[in-house]
């Protein structure tokens, strides 16, 4: 199941696509999955729905969503930085901890391209991030 979402970053709403798996029981708590998108990308990309798809059907509650100034997000077109892709994640953790589905103890940050970075660098400054994949 894909559920349109909007959660805050600081001033800004932040645009995301929460998958859950079809077999989910009522009050169960899944570890979760946060998919970032490359540099300029979008949570719309097919490199970011695909492994989105592939964690929900491995079980994982999953949230992709546009950083600021990406596609459906607020923010200024164009003006990406590491940082502030850092503090977007952050605010996508704390969003996906207040989510009753979701096992607040289990949250992993996957990305690709620049998103690994900022998957990495969000692992490294924030103890809530159980897990990291970069590629």
């Amino acid at each position: 199941m894909e559920e349109k979402v909007t959660f805050k970053s600081g001033d800004l709403n932040i645009s995301g696509v929460v998958h859950r798996p079809d077999d989910m029981i009522d009050g169960e708590r899944r570890p979760a999955v946060l998919v970032l998108h490359g540099f300029g990308s979008r949570k719309d990309a097919e490199n970011v729905t695909g492994p989105s798809n592939m964690f929900m059907n491995w079980g994982y509650v999953v949230l992709r969503f546009d950083m600021r100034g990406c596609g459906d997000s607020d923010g200024l077109f164009g003006h990406l930085l590491c940082l502030d892709q850092v503090a977007d994640t952050r605010s996508a953790i704390t969003f996906m901890q207040s989510r009753p589905e979701v096992d607040s103890d289990r949250i992993a940050v996957v990305g690709s391209s620049f998103g690994a970075g900022v998957a990495v660098y969000t692992g490294g400054v924030d103890d809530r991030v159980a897990a990291v994949i970069s590629s």
